[in-house]
Order: structure tokens, then C-alpha cells, then sequence
């Protein structure tokens, strides 16, 4: 099992819509502006007429995720909610 140090230094994970994205394009999404925070694993994708997105991140050295989802009328804005 591989410890906490070795998680955070790992390179991150973007899936589906995020694929081939950067961290500045998944916080924006959200509208969320902190960039010091360190993104392990995102993902976000479709299931029918709903959008999902869960997004793991470490931020001074603890583990926070974060869930999102909307229909096809609105984004993920202002779900950042660690």
C-alpha cells in the first residue's frame, strides 16, 4: 500500500471530459480559484441527461474530495464544497 508522500507526489489523473485537461480547467469548472491545492484524481462524465464529477485532492498535506453533478441546463459552478 503506498503512503500518503507517495499519493501526492504521483502525477494527476484526469478522466473522461477532463481527459488530456489540466488542474486550472477542472477548478474552473467549478468557479473554485485555489491553485496551490494539488489534484490527485478527477473525473467527470455523463449518465444519460446528468453530468458527474468527483475530484480527490490534497491540500497541506490531507486528502479532501469533492462530488458535483447538474443537469444538461446548468454547469458544475459553485460546488466546490470539499
Amino acid at each position: 500500500m503506498k503512503k500518503i508522500e507517495e499519493i501526492i507526489e504521483q502525477e494527476s489523473v484526469f478522466l473522461n471530459e477532463w481527459e488530456g485537461k489540466k488542474k486550472n480547467d477542472v477548478l474552473s469548472d467549478f468557479e473554485e480559484i485555489d491553485t496551490d491545492l494539488n489534484i490527485l484524481f478527477a473525473s467527470y462524465g455523463s449518465d444519460l441527461c446528468e453530468d458527474k464529477a468527483w475530484v480527490l485532492f490534497e491540500d497541506k498535506g490531507k486528502l479532501f474530495e469533492v462530488n458535483g453533478s447538474h443537469c444538461s441546463c446548468y454547469g458544475l459552478e459553485y460546488q466546490w464544497e470539499p
